[in-house]
């Protein structure tokens, strides 16, 4: 193996940090999507939230704590990365 195909460990495991951060938004954004799809219906306008009235609930609460914990999961897979890079 020439010195030109090593790729160093930090490196590598920058990407794939960056990779897990980029990931982690991504599926927030489709979990988001299904939600307020299931919540809110694909029909006429509000069809869902008011088809069953009684039943129905804000999916507010369930789409602030995906969302929070996303961000929680990028922010600290971005600051790994950083950290690997300052170490080089």
């Amino acid at each position: 193996m020439t010195n030109r195909d090593s790729v160093r460990p930090s490196k590598l495991s920058g990407h794939i940090l960056a990779l897990l951060a980029t990931l982690s938004i991504l599926g927030a954004l489709i979990l988001d999507g299904l939600i307020l799809r299931e919540a809110y219906g694909p029909g006429a306008p509000f069809y869902g939230g008011t088809e069953n009235m009684d039943k129905w609930s804000s999916p507010v609460p369930l789409l602030l704590g995906i969302n929070g914990a996303a961000s929680v999961l990028t922010a600290v897979f971005l600051l790994g990365r950083n950290r690997l890079a300052r170490r080089r």
